[in-house]
């Protein structure tokens, strides 16, 4: 992803059934967007994808 970019929130909802109890939720996921790519960022099912920043490079690379 090059260039400029926006970055769009989408907010899910749904009900949790978990151990006999229900509970209403919402979940936040997140769209990186450019013309031609769409990263998704959903930190809930995908706790790696927070530990690194899409914006930032690791050192050694370009």
């Amino acid at each position: 992803m090059s260039g400029s970019f926006r970055v769009e929130k989408v907010v899910t909802s749904g009900t949790l059934a978990l151990d006999g109890g229900e509970w209403d939720v919402e979940n936040n996921i997140w769209l990186i967007v450019d013309d031609n790519e769409v990263v998704i960022v959903d930190a809930v099912h995908a706790t790696a994808t927070t530990t690194r920043s899409p914006w930032r490079q690791s050192s050694g690379s370009s």
